[in-house]
């Protein structure tokens, strides 16, 4: 089939694991998704897509959906096989299982961004956002990526991001959340105001809200 000069793809978004070890409330994963998205994308089907996407301008992989694509242990070879198309490499994870040899396997791989899910600027609000009482292993976990980034020489930029809880706190949680996750990991921060996937109904400050949601699709 001819390559048509219409068509243009700049960006990649590829779920390479539909499943995911939390249950986020603003996640579709807290209600469960069905079988066939909790699968693994096979690595000769991904490929595949990369390559037939590279005529059409591609730049950008992104290694993200609402699945948690550490928990494929072969993650990295995913990365690397972006990066020797000389693309860049994004992913989103909740940095449960980002240990130490997860670490240095990705950024070998030379993984250009990794963002981190951290909703929550203490252990209560943590463990509440993030249906998980991970609070202080991924905080080591994070520490220690960044730390070996340094020491490997490697190209990777570490963000953490948050979504504001209560409003009326803003302030206080944005202090204690650069405290307890930028100051204390040494990443970047992005903190966004509360939303959900589809921009709709979701709690915020523990009191359901909707018409503010609907008028954005993201918080940042």
């Amino acid at each position: 089939m001819p390559i048509s000069k219409n068509i243009i793809i700049k960006q990649l978004d590829l779920e390479i694991n539909g499943g995911c070890n939390f249950s986020c409330p603003m996640c579709p994963q807290s209600i469960g998704r069905e079988k066939d998205f909790l699968k693994k994308l096979p690595f000769n089907i991904f490929t595949k897509i990369i390559d037939d996407c590279m005529p059409y301008g591609l730049e950008t992989v992104s290694l993200h959906g609402s699945g948690e694509p550490t928990l494929s242990r072969d993650m990295p070879k995913y990365v690397e096989y972006i990066k020797k198309k000389n693309l860049k490499c994004i992913s989103f994870t909740n940095g449960y299982r980002l240990n130490k040899n997860m670490a240095k396997d990705l950024i070998r791989a030379g993984i250009d961004i990794l963002r981190i899910s951290c909703i929550g600027f203490n252990r209560k609000t943590y463990a509440h956002w993030m249906g998980c009482d991970g609070f202080d292993e991924v905080r080591e976990n994070l520490k220690t990526f960044v730390k070996l980034n340094e020491e490997m020489n490697g190209i990777t930029e570490v963000h953490v991001y948050h979504l504001i809880t209560d409003i009326k706190n803003k302030e206080q949680e944005i202090q204690s959340y650069r405290r307890n996750w930028a100051d204390y990991t040494g990443a970047k921060a992005e903190i966004w105001l509360m939303h959900n996937w589809a921009g709709s109904e979701i709690e915020l400050g523990y009191k359901r809200i909707t018409k503010p949601m609907q008028k954005r699709s993201c918080g940042r």
